[in-house]
Formats: structure tokens, sequence, C-alpha cells
């Protein structure tokens, strides 16, 4: 199945109360690259995380804007994707998604330093992966496919069931240094195909966001959804 696809209840195909990922990362490196389609952060030997029986080893994390990931039709204006390798060859990617609000301690550190379209920085300094990250309690995983060429398949999905936040000036200075979207379309799902590991009641909430964020302000949003 290819990546990414919208998250409905018809995709879901059980619910689990387990909490089966654990997150092993250090400092990373500051090492930006602009391939005409995102910004990548390279960063092996930067840690790991544990799903299930298998170790897979940080590479790299990068952006898409909007959301290339959707919750019930709902798209949200961006998205984390951290790329995991395992010494097999297997990828796991794990997804952030983020609404407009505060700004991002983790995007902060480095966002000043976004390179333009062809460009790259490096710095000697260090980035903190694991502050908002070791917050989560829940997640969707799927099997999917890479979301850039050459789309290879066989890949273990995480996508965050909390929702992280960015300020409007992060978003727009992200945007504006492409001037067009940087997320691939959605992709068809297969019925329950989808796992949802945590709390049944936030993952009411989740499939109904769109109807949440039309009626309630932001603040509520968030303080609903953590």
């Amino acid at each position: 199945m290819q990546s990414p696809i919208d998250i409905q209840p018809s995709t879901l195909s059980e619910f689990s109360d387990s909490y089966d990922l654990r997150f092993k990362y250090h400092l990373a490196p500051l090492n930006l690259e602009n391939d005409g389609y995102t910004i990548i952060n390279h960063c092996p030997q930067t840690g790991s995380v544990i799903f299930g029986d298998e170790e897979y080893f940080l590479e790299q994390f990068h952006f898409h804007s909007p959301s290339e990931h959707k919750i019930n039709g709902f798209q949200f204006p961006f998205e984390m994707h951290f790329v995991h390798k395992s010494t097999d060859g297997y990828f796991l990617v794990i997804a952030a998604l983020f609404g407009i609000k505060y700004p991002s301690m983790l995007l902060t550190q480095f966002w000043d330093n976004l390179p333009p379209i062809s460009k790259s920085f490096k710095s000697e300094r260090k980035l903190v992966l694991t502050t908002s990250l070791t917050r989560v309690e829940g997640y969707f995983h799927y099997m999917g496919s890479l979301t850039t060429p050459p789309y290879t398949e066989g890949v273990n999905w995480i996508i965050l069931d909390t929702i992280f936040t960015l300020s409007d000036n992060q978003l727009q200075n992200y945007r504006n240094i492409f001037g067009k979207p940087t997320n691939r379309e959605i992709q068809p799902a297969k019925p329950k195909s989808v796992v949802h590991f945590g709390d049944r009641g936030d993952l009411s909430r989740l499939l109904n966001i769109g109807d949440i964020i039309e009626k309630k302000p932001l603040d509520t949003l968030y303080s609903i959804l953590y």
C-alpha cells in the first residue's frame, strides 16, 4: 500500500491500549539540506526507536506542508517525519502532525537557519529532539510506503496522535521558501489496514477533529487532544 493515507473509521482494524514504542534519541547534529522538495536534517547515529522487538535507527527528519496524512478528511497545515532504518534495511517513519498556535520549541532551535532551495546549512550546535516526543501516549500504525521517489513499500508508519503546534510565523517561513505545497497526494487506503494504540477517548476525538476545530477555539482543541 502506498502512503500517505487518510485515516478514517473504515481504515481502522482494531484498537489496542498497549504502548509498544520507545524512544532512545540523543542530541542531534544540525545538518540541513534543501533538496527542492523539502528541508532535511541529516542526523545518523543520533539514537533509535524500538517498535515491537525491532530497533530502528534515526537517519534524518524532514517536513511537509500541508500535511501528507489526514485524519477523517481533515488536513493539518504541517507534518514532520522522523525517518528510521533497521540494520536489516527496513524503514520506520514517525509522523508528527501540527496545528497553528504556539511556537514549536523543537523547530525554534534551528528555524532561523532554514536554507533556500539547493543550499545547505551546517553547525556545531546540537538539537534536542525528545522534549515533545516523550509526552506522546498513542499512535496509529500501518504498513505503507515512502512518500518520495522511489516510493518504496514495506514501511512501518507511526502517526502520533498527539497534535503538536507551531506558530503561524514558523509555518509561513517554511512555506515562503518553496512557494508551493510540499506534500504527496493522498493514496487509496485498504479497509481495516490501520491499528490505533492508545486511549479510546482520544481516538474518538481525533476522528472528529474537523468538527472540533470548526466549533471550538484552538486553546480548547489542544487541551482536549493532550
